[in-house]
């Protein structure tokens, strides 16, 4: 959670958790009253990440869960996600450096 000392308030934010090497294997989005909305938890193999648990929150109560397969290139960085119902979330590499991203709500690099 984040506070906003100019208005006094608290903002929407998300909180990391982060494994030995620093991968990401758990996040919480929150929203400005402090309710949790998204937990994703990350599977890893070795530095793949391999699939995504989402769990949904409504008034703070787990709402519903699903899973999402990550696709990784050679690379081991995750460049398609897909769900059962086919294909959620890409990214288009174009040049070293650029690229376009769609719907990437299951890939959020630490800082």
């Amino acid at each position: 959670m984040a506070y906003d000392p100019v208005s006094s308030t608290l903002v929407s934010g998300s909180t990391y958790l982060h494994g030995p090497n620093g991968e990401v294997i758990g996040q919480a989005d929150y929203d400005a009253s402090g309710q949790r909305l998204v937990t994703r938890y990350r599977i890893w193999l070795d530095s793949m990440p391999l699939d995504q648990v989402e769990l949904n929150y409504t008034q703070g109560v787990p709402s519903g869960a699903q899973l999402v397969f990550l696709h990784s290139d050679h690379l081991n960085a995750p460049r398609l996600a897909s769900t059962h119902q086919g294909i959620s979330a890409g990214f288009q590499q174009e040049l070293i450096g650029s690229g376009t991203v769609s719907s990437m709500q299951w890939y959020r690099p630490s800082k």
